[in-house]
């Protein structure tokens, strides 16, 4: 993990979790409305649905999207991450478990029922 930059807060909030496209350097995050995530080939999609192979797979568990916004999130609270979902943003200051991720969803979500 990279040391984190002092900056205005005013800055950080306009800027945390952004990087430039690498092929077109757009600086805004691009929402992405695909549902589904193309596969080189089977093997790859195996891959991924087993875990051997980071990359998206269905929307539902996650996109580029809602991966700008859990980084934004953890930057700005100075975490190592984040988790977002549709009904809770978990944030992470510290580095916990995803033990500890899965209970805490788990008690917002029975508070909510």
């Amino acid at each position: 993990m990279t040391e984190k930059k002092s900056t205005d807060p005013f800055t950080a909030v306009s800027h945390a979790g952004q990087h430039p496209d690498p092929l077109f350097g757009g600086v805004s995050v691009p929402i992405y409305q695909s549902s589904t995530f193309a596969f080189k080939s089977a093997e790859q999609g195996a891959a991924r649905f087993q875990g051997k192979e980071e990359g998206y797979i269905y929307a539902r568990i996650g996109n580029p999207t809602t991966k700008a916004l859990e980084d934004c999130v953890a930057d700005l609270e100075n975490g190592c991450g984040a988790m977002a979902t549709a009904d809770l943003i978990r944030l992470s200051v510290g580095c916990e478990t995803f033990e500890d991720l899965r209970q805490d969803l788990e008690q917002a979500l029975a508070q909510a029922a």
